[in-house]
């Protein structure tokens, strides 16, 4: 039930906008906006029935089945199983109250579409499967009745079953038709009588309603409920007891499903079966007797040679929007009542100039260049009355202060006070030029603008170039406007705007946020709008701002503004016309970042085309009674805005199939997509739309990025580059310009690969992170073995050189000692150089001793970091009795035992290090840190010396630090980390890092 309460309330919403648009019923069919669908357009042939169910879907059966429409497309829909050879031609469609679609096919046999998207098929029993379905009813109790071969059949419950025709009050004689009227009552009848089951009923009673007999004799049931006959007298309401009232159709048709009739909401007859034409339409053809004539001479028809229809009418319907549909055997065509009513002059006429009488009526002048230009009344309502003989162009007019008409043209100017048309003299420069606007301003000034020139004061018969102000373009304004307070405003080209007020003139540019190029409209009100080529910009202090649209461009081409009666700017654009609230033109003055929701009235409506450009302007006026005139492209238009409803009916988004490598999937909730997509798309579209084809939107994939994309009219959304995981599709939907509605939103997960899985990165993080681990350990390794093997090398070199240096060098000064002490000895003690000699030998012997010393040294190495710490001390304090330098050596007492080449290396770099302190930076306050713990050995050297640029590289010119190059490559020898810090003036720091595994004797 919820379902048909929603439909009521969505028709209820949309019978202004469908039927009051136009202040008249349009005089004939093609006064009517006409669209049509062929196959060339996708539409299926040999269209024999039609229907619309609740949730906005069109159907249409054909010879070849079944299809469905959203106003865009065409779908067709499969009856049965891909493997049935059964026949899907379709006869008939009912749309029943609970909003289920029913379809009788052409071969016998009826079934049910039902669910939420009509994708169950439900086939009850109880049909014969050879016979055809001739009429097909809902009552009031939504129990179907349905007339197979004279017999009738009701659908109570699950099956159907033959009703007895002696129980049910009906006689033996075959039945010939089948209604229900809206009411609920059953009528059925025979070949010369007619009976009735009246709500509650359970038997029919026989009606004492005149009936005509004879062969000529047909009957149909219109969608507004109501029982037509005809005769040989012609067509008429069929009077039964209890039946609706002739005259009474309602609005809101009771079942939205074709026949050979209908009758729209402006009470008009549409018909398929009329005499010699494909599509007829009767407005008020009913006599005295309501009888209607389908051969009377003023009957509104339209034939194959119109060339207007797809094909020959087979069907006929009225939508909940009040559209008129034709099923025909090459497509569909569909009927609208405009919302504009277009002004029928005698010869194609264009460029409009209007100008407001006080009687609601308007005079028109025209610029057709080729056609016959006149001065037409226009009231709307008839034909238009050209004035007089006068025959000129008018390319502007205006009204003056003494209710008189200035217009002008390339013709001349003149002035028109309702009964004569005076010319008034220009000047000669401007003879046959063009006229562009014409106003009076505050102060009385009147102002014209020739084309090509300067705009001209008008001061009795003076003519003054730019009134005697300097500062005026000299360039004729395209637009002009005066304001409440008198003021005159002037429109160029490129964005500017200039306001006289007395003889204060003002002046806007892009400087001052004017960004319209051509300002082609200026409406001086509170506030102060401009349009031009480039769209919209109002007026907020001394500044314009730009206004935009929940759609690009919708404001481009503006010629007129207007703000109406119904409290809203309306703008005449390139597009048609555009309706704006001017509570939201208010607030997107307010928030840069609001884009204004509109209406659009444009050809789909009725409109002539889109807004006249150049001149006359402005191309929209209104007049004194609240109607507004548009001068199009194509003609010249009216409308009265009061009529034109604020809102549609809310739209309803539907989102249709989502297709990937694995096919088509039903969206119905959550999706799930299978491991290894990438890639899908998304079929949707909006339904129960006015006007479908301007049904724009936009959508977002989160997750995949958070950004709307506006993707106008299409239907289909397409994703690629995918990967695993959870997304989110929100798709929203605008039809008309009007606000988006609430997103639908469908859940989307990608199943990962076992490649794709979190566990699987788990596992090939570990063993990612085993195998860094195994590699590290193995190149660690590997350099701790060259490391060793280099230090083995040099080991064996100082063993070579220790035991050469014994052999030759120390045995040598042994030698010598021995021979200088054994000559010493023949010397007497007194003699002059035994002294000397002494000291010599006892010299030589000390030598000896350190010879020994290092060659120990050499050959051992230090043996532990004691040792080595004993030896930096030593050096620092044999250093200090040279120096005035104050040393500090810090160290944690250890007999951990060290490598002797690396310790010796080690020694030789701090060596080097307090060398260059001591001699070169002339420190007063060395210190010496030494620590060591797992990981290997630190040292560091400190001084407040005079400190040198450390950012020269060694090798440079201006670098003289030879003992540095030393040094660093000492630490790289040993697998060392080396670094020095210093500044001039700012002492040095020498660090030495040795890991355990290059340092520590057999590793740590």
């Amino acid at each position: 039930m919820s379902r048909w309460l929603s439909w009521m309330v969505s028709i209820a919403a949309l019978i202004g906008w469908g039927a009051a648009g136009a202040a008249a019923v349009p005089a004939s069919i093609k006064d009517y906006v006409h669209t049509s669908w062929t196959q060339r357009e996708g539409a299926p042939a040999d269209i024999r029935a039609l229907a619309q169910t609740p949730d906005g879907w069109y159907w249409l059966g054909t010879s070849m089945g079944l299809y469905r429409f959203d106003g865009v497309k065409f779908e067709k829909r499969s009856l049965f199983p891909v493997e049935s050879d059964k026949s899907q031609s379709v006869a008939s469609l009912l749309v029943t109250r609970r909003g289920d679609l029913w379809v009788t096919l052409s071969y016998g046999g009826a079934l049910e579409l039902t669910g939420e998207d009509h994708s169950q098929v439900v086939t009850p029993p109880g049909l014969p499967s050879n016979a055809a379905t001739d009429a097909l009813a809902e009552d009031a109790e939504h129990d179907l009745w349905a007339l197979v071969a004279g017999q009738l059949y009701r659908l109570h419950g699950h099956q159907w079953q033959l009703v007895a025709k002696s129980g049910a009050g009906l006689p033996e004689a075959p039945l010939d038709d089948l209604l229900v009227d809206a009411a609920g009552t059953v009528w059925a009848f025979t070949d010369t009588d007619v009976f009735r089951l009246r709500r509650g009923q359970v038997r029919f009673e026989k009606s004492m309603a005149a009936f005509p007999k004879g062969p000529q004799r047909a009957m149909w049931q219109t969608n507004d409920g109501g029982i037509w006959v005809a005769d040989d007298e012609g067509e008429r309401w069929l009077n039964l007891p209890d039946g609706p009232d002739p005259g009474t159709a309602t609005a809101v048709s009771f079942q939205f499903s074709s026949s050979i009739r209908v009758i729209d909401r402006d009470g008009t007859m549409w018909f398929i079966d009329c005499d010699a034409a494909i599509l007829c339409r009767y407005p008020h053809a009913k006599d005295e007797r309501g009888l209607i004539d389908p051969k009377v001479s003023d009957a509104d028809k339209l034939t194959l040679d119109d060339n207007i229809m797809s094909g020959l009418s087979m069907t006929v319907m009225v939508d909940r929007n009040g559209d008129i549909w034709v099923g025909t055997k090459a497509g569909l065509d569909r009927f609208r009542k405009p919302l504009v009513t277009v002004v029928h002059f005698p010869q194609p006429l264009v460029y409009f100039s209007v100008v407001p009488n006080p009687n609601g009526s308007v005079w028109v002048g025209t610029a057709s260049m080729g056609y016959t230009d006149r001065w037409w009344l226009v009231d709307g309502y008839n034909a238009p009355h050209a004035w007089g003989d006068f025959i000129a162009d008018t390319t502007a007019s205006f009204r003056d202060k003494d209710g008189s008409i200035l217009l002008g043209g390339e013709s001349g100017l003149r002035r028109f006070d309702g009964k004569a048309m005076a010319s008034i003299a220009v000047p000669d420069a401007m003879q046959d030029r063009k006229i562009q606007s014409i106003l009076r301003d505050g102060k009385g000034r009147l102002w014209i603008a020739f084309r090509n020139a300067p705009v001209d004061q008008l001061d009795g018969n003076t003519w003054i170039s730019k009134g005697h102000i300097s500062a005026l373009p000299d360039w004729h304004p395209i637009s002009t406007a005066v304001g409440k307070d008198g003021s005159a405003w002037f429109g160029y080209d490129d964005s500017k705007v200039f306001v006289l007020r007395g003889n204060e003139l003002t002046r806007y540019t892009r400087r001052e946020g004017v960004q319209t190029g051509s300002v082609t409209a200026i409406w001086p009100g509170s506030p102060t709008l401009v349009g031009g080529e480039l769209g919209l910009a109002a007026l907020a202090g001394d500044r314009f701002r730009m206004l935009q649209t929940n759609v690009p461009g919708t404001l481009a081409g503006i010629t007129g503004i207007v703000l109406a009666s119904d409290d809203c700017y309306w703008f005449n654009t390139q597009a048609g016309a555009v309706r704006i609230r001017a509570e939201d033109l208010r607030r997107a003055m307010q928030d840069v970042n609001f884009k204004m929701p509109f209406q659009l009235v444009d050809a789909l409506s009725g409109m002539p085309g889109g807004a006249q450009r150049i001149r006359p302007l402005p191309s929209l006026t209104q007049g004194v009674d609240g109607r507004l005139w548009f001068a199009q492209m194509s003609g010249l238009a009216w409308m009265d805005p009061r009529q034109v409803p604020m809102s549609l009916a809310p739209l309803r988004v539907v989102m249709l199939d989502l297709v990937s490598k694995a096919g088509a999937i039903p969206v119905d909730g959550r999706v799930g997509l299978p491991e290894g997509t990438h890639s899908f798309r998304i079929a949707y579209t909006a339904l129960a739309a006015y006007l479908p084809e301007r049904v724009t939107f936009r959508y977002r994939l989160v997750g995949a990025g958070s950004d709307w994309q506006f993707v106008g009219t299409d239907r289909v959304a397409n994703f690629a580059g995918l990967g695993p995981g959870h997304y989110r599709f929100e798709l929203e939907a605008s039809e008309d310009g009007s606000p988006w509605t609430s997103p639908s939103v469908l859940p989307i997960t990608i199943a990962p690969a076992f490649y794709q899985t979190i566990w699987f990165g788990i596992v090939c993080a570990l063993v990612l992170l085993i195998g860094v681990v195994l590699i590290t350990r193995r190149h660690t390794r590997l350099s701790n073995q060259r490391l060793l093997a280099r230090v083995q090398i040099r080991h064996a070199e100082r063993e070579r050189i220790a035991r050469d240096l014994h052999d030759t060098l120390l045995q040598g000064v042994q030698g010598l000692i021995l021979r200088v002490h054994a000559a010493a000895s023949q010397l007497s003690p007194e003699h002059p150089v035994s002294t000397s000699i002494e000291r010599a030998l006892e010299r030589g012997e000390d030598i000896l001793v350190e010879g020994r010393n290092r060659l120990h040294d050499l050959r051992l190495g230090m043996t532990g970091i004691n040792e080595l710490v004993t030896r930096i001390t030593g050096f620092a304090e044999q250093c200090s009795a040279d120096y005035p330098a104050r040393v500090n050596v810090i160290a944690n007492d250890s007999e951990q035992a060290i490598d002797p080449v690396v310790g010796e290396e080690a020694f030789l770099i701090a060596r080097e290090a307090l060398l260059n302190a001591f001699k070169h930076a002339h420190a007063s306050d060395i210190s010496v840190e030494v620590g060591h713990g797992g990981k290997g050995i630190s040292m560091v050297i400190r001084d407040n010396g005079s400190g040198f640029n450390a950012d020269v590289k060694p090798s440079s010119p201006q670098s003289r630090c030879w003992g540095l190059v030393g040094m660093r490559e000492r630490a790289s020898s040993i697998g060392a980390e080396f670094a020095i810090k210093s500044k001039v003036g700012q002492g040095t720091e020498v660090s030495l890092w040795i890991p355990a595994n290059a340092v520590y004797a057999g590793g740590r």
